[in-house]
């Protein structure tokens, strides 16, 4: 199918009012309730683990004896087997449901986190290493998981919603690993104390994912045979669809690097570099790390902004309002004087709008049986700006004296990227009658006529896989370097 004749194809289904809009049979509000809860409680250590070490960055260096780069490659290797697993995980899920998968996403990020306690307590730094391998795939698989199954429970009513839930849980879970991270630390007088309670929580998920694994069986028990059967076509492996996925996706995908690249070494370094810039100023650096840093505008605004987002739609002007934000938050911190809270909260910001309007974007341009897949990719694009950002991040700051000018600079950048190409994906929406600006009962019934398209779009994976293996060259040959 060409471009033209998907813009004509909207615009038709647009203007046909005489279509079923009951081309899905939504469960009931109780099992959407339970699916939801259980979604967000398996991923709950996860997400504690994810930025535990960020506020431990100090301390880690120096019991480890580590550069900056040694330390970046933790990070980076959390994202890096996550450039290509999604791809694999995504057609695993279109393939065989999210159930098969999430036990083993779950016990791979148990036995990683497992590995960094007795790391940190051995001080050993390559079993810290492999521990935060692991812990990366699992990590990476369950959060394509959890945005898969709300598909599938909220495809096509109140998935901006449920998706701001899933963030504002993750960034809630973030806040608490932050803001207990340094106290526990102080408590103990240890910082893998604080690593050991990650390990004991993501243990604890592990327990959730099994418990959602029997609300499933239990909810298929009460479907008819020709619901079951229906689940059972939508189970295929078509390698297929990693080529037929539209530009307009691969737009979205890219704007996701751009903010992912920016975003997560920021959170790294946050801590280091308030010290770094405004300790010596008098400002009170505690409260604005413990408070800002630890996302709580995240964890009070996602699940407002995602009704809205279902609600009014106007997910490109998100995207776009994402990207500004984040880059005058690092303009307002690294050139000039103002209060540091200003520029974080502006980021924080940036980290609330992003997420909620690009994976809620996905669902309506891709078809329900794809949309596993389109996930894989779009997670996969994430994880390689970042396994690329961290190590350039790493370099730049080891390079400088331990300054933090040149990586602001390179934050900058790709902050302002991020928005120059959220205004070209709000020109192509568009030329596609608006499927991401207007969330009408009409474009919800357009959702459930999408098809992929016939011509095969190769550049963009090309070039995808050509930054995935980029990144894990560079990894290898800092690792080889050490």
């Amino acid at each position: 199918m060409t471009d033209a004749q998907s813009i004509d194809e909207t615009r038709s289904l647009l203007n046909d009012d005489n279509r079923s809009s009951n081309t899905f049979i939504y469960p009931r509000p109780i099992f959407k309730i339970l699916a939801i809860l259980c979604t967000l409680l398996i991923s709950f250590g996860s997400h504690y683990e994810s930025h535990l070490f960020a506020s431990l960055k100090s301390d880690i260096k120096k019991d480890m004896n580590l550069t900056n780069l040694q330390f970046h490659l933790l990070s980076a290797l959390v994202s890096i087997p996550n450039t290509v697993i999604p791809l694999l995980g995504g057609l695993f899920l279109d393939a065989f449901g999210s159930s098969a998968g999430s036990m083993l996403a779950s016990f791979l990020i148990f036995l990683g986190t497992s590995m960094n306690v007795v790391a940190v307590f051995t001080r050993q730094y390559y079993l810290l290493l492999s521990g935060r391998f692991l812990y990366g795939i699992g990590a990476g698989c369950i959060v394509i998981i959890q945005e898969t199954i709300l598909t599938h429970w909220f495809y096509g009513k109140s998935l901006a919603f449920a998706v701001a839930c899933q963030f504002t849980f993750s960034r809630l879970s973030t806040f608490v690993a932050l803001s207990l991270s340094e106290p526990i630390s102080e408590w103990t007088g240890y910082y893998g104390y604080s690593i050991l309670i990650s390990c004991v929580l993501c243990g604890i998920s592990f327990l959730f994912n099994g418990l959602y694994l029997l609300f499933v069986k239990y909810y298929r028990m009460g479907l008819s045979e020709r619901e079951l059967q229906e689940i059972m076509e939508k189970k295929k492996v078509d390698i297929n669809v990693l080529f037929r996925l539209p530009y307009y996706f691969w737009l979205i995908t890219l704007v996701s690097m751009l903010l992912t690249s920016c975003w997560n070494p920021f959170i790294e370094i946050t801590t280091e570099f308030l010290y770094q810039k405004f300790n010596p100023k008098g400002i009170d650096v505690n409260w604005s790390k413990r408070g800002v840093n630890s996302m709580i505008i995240p964890v009070l605004l996602s699940t407002p902004i995602g009704i809205m987002t279902d609600k009014y739609g106007r997910r490109c002007s998100n995207l776009i309002l994402s990207g500004f934000t984040a880059f005058s938050g690092f303009i307002l911190l690294q050139y000039t004087e103002y209060h540091p809270l200003i520029g974080l909260m502006l980021v924080s910001l940036s980290l609330t709008l992003g997420p909620v309007a690009m994976i809620s974007s996905i669902p309506l341009i891709i078809p329900l049986h794809a949309v596993g897949t389109a996930f894989g990719v779009y997670k996969s694009s994430a994880n390689i700006g970042a396994a690329l950002s961290h190590q350039i991040v790493g370099r730049l700051q080891d390079n400088n004296m331990g300054n933090y000018d040149r990586v602001m600079s390179w934050l900058i950048v790709c902050a302002f990227l991020a928005t120059l190409f959220s205004f070209v994906l709000l020109f192509v929406d568009g030329m596609y009658a608006y499927r991401l600006t207007k969330t009408t009962n009409k474009f919800r019934l357009l959702v459930s006529h999408l098809r992929l398209g016939r011509r095969p779009n190769n550049l963009p994976l090309y070039v995808l896989l050509g930054l995935a293996v980029s990144a894990w060259v560079i990894l290898i040959g800092s690792l080889v370097n050490k």
